[in-house]
């Protein structure tokens, strides 16, 4: 399995997951922050939401990603946001 966790801007996921699959026929890990981080007052402050990052689900798991979570700046709402794009791939399949 070949993957990427962290730092990937959060307009990019596609494109690092492109690349990955021209490298390898292994199963894909992604697990990305939620963007990169903005500083402000001292804290690093995530700006994409969850319907954002879930966005990128489709075309992820159509370039071959085998497991997509999220890291930094995300909470449960990602995760839920993910597993709903993931549900309706499956259920239109």
């Amino acid at each position: 399995m070949n993957g990427l966790v962290e730092n990937v801007p959060a307009d990019q996921p596609t494109e690092v997951c492109r690349r990955l699959r021209a490298a390898t026929n292994r199963p894909i890990w992604l697990k990305t922050n939620a963007g990169l981080p903005q500083v402000v007052q001292g804290r690093a402050v995530y700006t994409a939401s969850p319907e954002e990052f879930a966005g990128y689900v489709p075309e992820l798991v159509k370039l071959g990603a085998a497991f997509i979570g999220s890291c930094c700046g995300s909470n449960p709402g990602f995760v839920a946001a993910i597993a709903h794009c993931v549900r309706e791939i499956r259920s239109d399949t």
